[in-house]
């Protein structure tokens, strides 16, 4: 491709934000769904040791016992219960594709990244894409799980150059914008990262934008809406929305 070409390319700017207010896509029967994710589980208990694999469903019960009163279940049925949420219930309509994203969402979300950066690179994906559903899904993790505060998460809609960001979380969120803008990082703001960073962290960072920046098309695209029960949740936990 020619300079030329590529300058052409730059000048096409983004569309008002189109959003659905009802799916595309049906979410899968419950029974069914049910059959697909033990299958899921299969492919990733086969892909890890046990020890590895008794603590990621301890991290998922962690993760989820704050959503289960607003899902339909109870505290005391947590470590037995996890909920359904819509996107995994529509993804499940491509089975394959769902039990072969199973391994690498779990590494994502238990990866080398600290919880709070994960947290604060997926929200800002998130808003840079407009995705609702999952803006919505982790505003109710970070604070739920402690990790951001609903100042913080305001400041992520503002981005990198916030008041009050310290230096290295301005550098995650510059990250994330950069790879948004132009799918790389700079030397200025890799340098910055690998201060702190090592090398399995650095690479976590760049797939945990680019998985997030994925799901937030397939969510837009598919007309993923948020459940009910974590609307309600949103609302008690007044916890900041995307307009």
């Amino acid at each position: 491709m020619s300079n030329q070409e590529g300058e052409v390319i730059r000048k096409i700017e983004p569309r008002k934000h189109v959003r659905l207010s009802k799916p595309r896509i049906p979410l899968m029967e419950k029974d069914e769904y049910i059959k697909i994710r033990v299958k899921a589980t299969e492919v990733l208990k086969s892909a890890m040791d046990k020890s590895e694999f008794d603590k990621a469903v301890q991290r998922g019960i962690e993760a989820y016992k704050p959503l289960i009163p607003f899902l339909g279940g109870s505290i005391d049925e947590a470590p037995k219960y996890f909920p359904i949420f819509n996107h995994d219930s529509t993804m499940a309509n491509n089975r394959d594709l769902y039990v072969r994203l199973a391994t690498l969402k779990h590494h994502l979300l238990s990866s080398s990244l600290p919880d709070r950066d994960r947290e604060l690179l997926i929200l800002r994906i998130g808003w840079l894409c407009y995705s609702k559903y999952e803006w919505g899904h982790h505003t109710l993790s970070a604070k739920a799980g402690g990790h951001l505060s609903d100042n913080e998460i305001n400041r992520i809609m503002e981005g990198p150059d916030a008041e009050e960001w310290d230096t290295f979380n301005a550098t995650l969120l510059r990250a994330v914008d950069e790879l948004y803008l132009d799918t790389f990082i700079t030397d200025e703001t890799w340098n910055s990262l690998a201060e702190r960073y090592n090398t399995d962290q650095l690479i976590d960072l760049v797939f945990t934008v680019g998985f997030y920046n994925m799901y937030a098309m397939a969510l837009n695209s598919f007309g993923v809406q948020q459940e009910e029960g974590l609307k309600t949740l949103t609302q008690k936990l007044k916890i900041p929305k995307m307009i």
